[in-house]
């Protein structure tokens, strides 16, 4: 009996000592129900994420839903922290999103996809796709839809300016159309697949000329040429399109 004994107490005692203790502060005991009803490898992922976070993200992030923690648990460490940054509301309605989707969309600044998030369902499921699209399109290469999602995607800002007024004005879609630019180049650059950083190329252009029909500044614009730049690992020659705007965007 007394071995038997020994046996469980040393048991219990490495699996107490497996649990990690990765966060600052204690969990409530509502937020450990809702980590502990986690299948273990996402349990496990997201416990390893909560390090750094504070009270109130730890509570938003514990608070989604099961099957949208399972998506967070499998994007990279820096694109959960990115959207840890959220209001509590704008990382319900993006962690909702499809993971094809959330993975594309998550390396946006918290400042857009705020802005997005806070839209009509409808445009807002609508801009966060078209994104998507894009982003997907410069990344793999694929140059026969670049026009197209460029162009769903400006479709889809000006129907959202139109609903929301001034909570997503001119000068909210000339940000949106900078930030995904950079997105963009940041996932093409260093990739040395050359397809896509000429789709990339033509798919900041594109950008160019949304960012340039809202009103952008000189320095907005700017920014694009640096982020075609980027993509396009130093080729100064074919960054310099950027100047030129894709003038086929339709106006706002």
């Amino acid at each position: 009996m007394k071995k038997l004994f020994a046996v469980l107490l040393a048991t219990t005692t490495l699996s107490l000592v497996a649990l990690p203790q990765v966060y600052a502060q204690e969990l409530t005991a509502v937020e450990q129900g809702q980590l502990n009803a986690l299948p273990i490898a996402v349990r496990t992922a997201i416990q390893a994420r909560l390090a750094g976070l504070s009270p109130a993200q730890v509570q938003a992030v514990l608070s989604l839903p099961a099957a949208s923690l399972t998506k967070l648990s499998a994007l990279p460490a820096a694109e959960f922290a990115n959207l840890a940054t959220l209001p509590a509301a704008s990382l319900t309605v993006v962690a909702a999103l499809p993971a094809a989707q959330l993975a594309a969309v998550g390396t946006l600044p918290a400042a857009q996809l705020t802005a997005i998030s806070t839209l009509p369902a409808a445009n807002s499921t609508a801009v966060f796709s078209a994104v998507a699209s894009l982003k997907t399109a410069a990344v793999t290469g694929n140059a026969a839809t670049i026009a197209a999602q460029v162009g769903a995607l400006n479709t889809a800002l000006n129907a959202a300016k139109a609903v929301a007024g001034a909570t997503f004005s001119t000068a909210v879609v000339a940000q949106v159309a900078v930030a995904v630019s950079q997105d963009i180049a940041a996932s093409v650059a260093g990739t040395g697949n050359a397809a896509a950083a000429v789709v990339s190329n033509a798919a900041l252009t594109g950008l160019a000329g949304i960012a340039v029909n809202n009103g952008a500044s000189a320095a907005q614009v700017e920014t694009i040429t640096v982020a075609a730049n980027t993509a396009l690992g130093g080729n100064t020659a074919d960054a310099t399109v950027i100047a030129s705007v894709n003038t086929s965007v339709s106006p706002s």
